[in-house]
């Protein structure tokens, strides 16, 4: 299980679901049903990031409490992630006027 995790800029969490492998609809379905219930603890903590949660078919074999640690294991770590990452700077981004259509 991988997850993606960035800032949205609310304060509401959005979660996205890919599913890898996962060849029948009926799995499908069944896995993002069981994402969704493994998630859901999990939304006061996103609040203000968007979440994309990447799973095969393996997810579909894990018992539900496996499941539900596994997705806040990687989800906690996404977080960590994001919160360590250095802030980019705007120091080297040379001349912004052309951006607003003005010459020097």
């Amino acid at each position: 299980m991988r997850t993606q995790v960035v800032g949205n800029g609310s304060d509401l969490a959005r979660v996205g679901f890919a599913l890898v492998g996962v060849r029948s609809a009926v799995r499908r379905n069944l896995l993002r049903r069981r994402l969704r219930a493994a998630v859901a603890p999990l939304l006061v903590e996103l609040a203000g990031h968007d979440l994309v949660l990447v799973a095969g078919h393996e997810a579909l074999e894990l018992p539900f409490a496996a499941l539900c640690a596994g997705v806040a294991d990687a989800t906690g770590r996404a977080l960590d992630r994001l919160r360590r990452a250095p802030v980019a700077s705007t120091a080297d981004n040379g001349d912004m006027t052309a951006l607003n259509g003005q010459q020097r």
